[in-house]
């Protein structure tokens, strides 16, 4: 499957989000996540296959910023998952 936009998943660390970027990934499309602050030590969507990137926020608010800094300019407007 070839798309060009980018897959942006908004989640933390429970099973519904690891879930999402799993479906995605067996589908073939690679994901970037913004991660809600949480336990890295048993943070275990971390060591999702399917994650191209992951962008630690401190708080939620954060991730807003991530957005508007990092993809706001993209030819192809990402695709946002909550």
């Amino acid at each position: 499957m070839c798309m060009k936009n980018k897959i942006i998943v908004f989640g933390s660390n429970f099973v519904t989000t690891l879930g999402l970027v799993r479906a995605l990934g067996q589908k073939g499309l690679r994901v970037i996540l913004l991660l809600e602050p949480c336990d890295l030590r048993r943070c275990y969507i971390k060591y999702s296959r399917y994650i191209e990137k992951i962008h630690y926020l401190s708080d939620v608010t954060e991730g807003i910023e991530v957005l508007r800094h990092d993809y706001w300019n993209e030819r192809e407007k990402p695709i946002l998952l909550c």
